[in-house]
Protein backbone atom coordinates (compact mmCIF):
# COMPACT_ATOMS: atom_id res chain seq x y z
CA UNK A 1 0.00 0.00 0.00
CA UNK A 2 1.24 3.25 -0.77
CA UNK A 3 1.01 5.71 1.58
CA UNK A 4 -0.19 9.12 0.55
CA UNK A 5 1.33 12.39 1.37
CA UNK A 6 -0.89 15.68 1.82
CA UNK A 7 1.04 18.57 2.41
CA UNK A 8 0.03 22.19 3.61
CA UNK A 9 -0.12 24.89 0.55
CA UNK A 10 1.27 27.39 3.62
CA UNK A 11 4.18 26.09 5.51
CA UNK A 12 7.55 25.82 3.79
CA UNK A 13 9.75 22.84 5.26
CA UNK A 14 13.23 24.83 4.28
CA UNK A 15 15.58 21.21 5.54
CA UNK A 16 13.20 19.32 2.86
CA UNK A 17 13.14 22.14 0.40
CA UNK A 18 9.29 21.35 -0.15
CA UNK A 19 5.90 22.30 1.81
CA UNK A 20 5.01 20.80 5.22
CA UNK A 21 3.94 17.03 5.13
CA UNK A 22 0.28 17.37 7.25
CA UNK A 23 -0.33 14.66 10.07
CA UNK A 24 -3.16 12.02 9.49
CA UNK A 25 -5.75 12.32 11.81
CA UNK A 26 -8.45 9.92 12.59
CA UNK A 27 -11.41 9.92 10.31
CA UNK A 28 -9.43 11.18 7.19
CA UNK A 29 -8.44 14.52 8.41
CA UNK A 30 -4.83 15.79 7.56
CA UNK A 31 -3.51 18.92 9.83
CA UNK A 32 -0.40 20.84 9.78
CA UNK A 33 1.55 20.95 13.42
CA UNK A 34 2.47 24.55 12.16
CA UNK A 35 -0.10 26.27 11.25
CA UNK A 36 -3.37 24.74 11.80
CA UNK A 37 -4.63 24.17 8.15
CA UNK A 38 -6.88 20.97 8.38
CA UNK A 39 -8.06 19.32 5.06
CA UNK A 40 -10.80 16.53 4.49
CA UNK A 41 -9.97 14.70 1.14
CA UNK A 42 -13.06 13.28 0.87
CA UNK A 43 -15.46 15.87 2.67
CA UNK A 44 -16.48 18.18 -0.08
CA UNK A 45 -18.36 20.96 2.43
CA UNK A 46 -15.54 21.02 4.65
CA UNK A 47 -13.92 24.20 5.74
CA UNK A 48 -10.71 25.03 7.30
CA UNK A 49 -10.81 27.88 9.57
CA UNK A 50 -6.69 28.52 9.77
CA UNK A 51 -5.52 31.98 9.49
CA UNK A 52 -4.65 31.36 6.23
CA UNK A 53 -7.46 30.17 4.85
CA UNK A 54 -9.18 32.88 6.64
CA UNK A 55 -7.87 35.44 4.64
CA UNK A 56 -8.46 33.67 1.46
CA UNK A 57 -12.51 34.01 2.34
CA UNK A 58 -11.10 37.76 2.63
CA UNK A 59 -10.79 37.93 -1.22
CA UNK A 60 -14.89 35.98 -1.95
CA UNK A 61 -17.56 38.25 -2.25
CA UNK A 62 -19.84 38.32 1.12
CA UNK A 63 -22.50 36.88 -1.28
CA UNK A 64 -20.89 33.67 -2.30
CA UNK A 65 -19.60 33.03 1.03
CA UNK A 66 -21.39 29.09 2.10
CA UNK A 67 -22.11 29.47 5.64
Amino acid sequence: MVETIVRCPYCVNFDLNAFMPMVHCLGGKFVCVKCGHAVMRWEENFRCRCPGCLAQDEFIPTSARAG
